[in-house]
């Protein structure tokens, strides 16, 4: 007996049964510093066909390479001919890109985040730039130390978050008091 299966079905069949989305591990040679990377081999499906990616991170020098289309840090990582381009400016990108995108779309993007804290780890004097930043409100409480300023990020990302709410609760009040001053003409 055939049996026959409706495209949703099929789509979804091939999603969880052919496509490797896990991937493969390996540990490899980082290409900036020599020590041990980790390399993941996997698939996705993107426009109805299976394609297979790579990402290449080491937790040694924060190196970070793969073959996404629009992956952030490989941008970053590749703009190295710029006189600029030195860890700082690597993290103070990514805030602003965080904060952006939590501003105009109202989430953060989880896998810039953790690139982000895992750059911070990789450099243990990251925080340095930081260091007369206050954390919140309290004037007493500076950037001391990495985990500072990853608390310090987390505080601002809040930050645009609850400004984001706020102002779709705004523009919903407002939509909802025109329409209620409509009805009553």
């Amino acid at each position: 007996m055939s049996e026959t299966m409706s495209n949703q079905e099929y789509n979804q069949f091939v999603f969880d049964h052919v496509v490797d989305h896990e991937g493969r591990n390996t540990v490899v040679n980082c290409p900036m510093c020599g020590e041990s990377a980790n390399r993941n081999d996997y698939e996705c499906c993107k426009s109805g066909s299976v394609n297979q990616h790579y990402t290449l991170d080491c937790p040694h020098c924060s190196h970070h390479e793969c073959d996404r289309d629009g992956c952030l840090l490989c941008e970053m990582w590749d703009s190295e001919e710029n006189e600029y381009d030195d860890t700082s400016w690597k993290l103070d990108a990514v805030v602003e890109f965080l904060i952006d995108t939590i501003e105009d779309k109202g989430f953060c993007p989880t896998l810039e985040w953790c690139a982000l804290k895992s750059m911070v780890h990789a450099n243990p004097n990251a925080y340095l730039m930081y260091r007369d930043s206050y954390i919140g409100m309290d004037q007493r409480k500076c950037v001391v130390s990495n985990q500072a300023l990853i608390e310090y990020w987390k505080q601002q990302l809040l930050n645009a978050r609850f400004a984001y709410r706020l102002n779709k609760r705004i523009e919903q009040a407002k939509r909802s008091e025109t329409l209620t001053m409509t009805s009553q003409h």
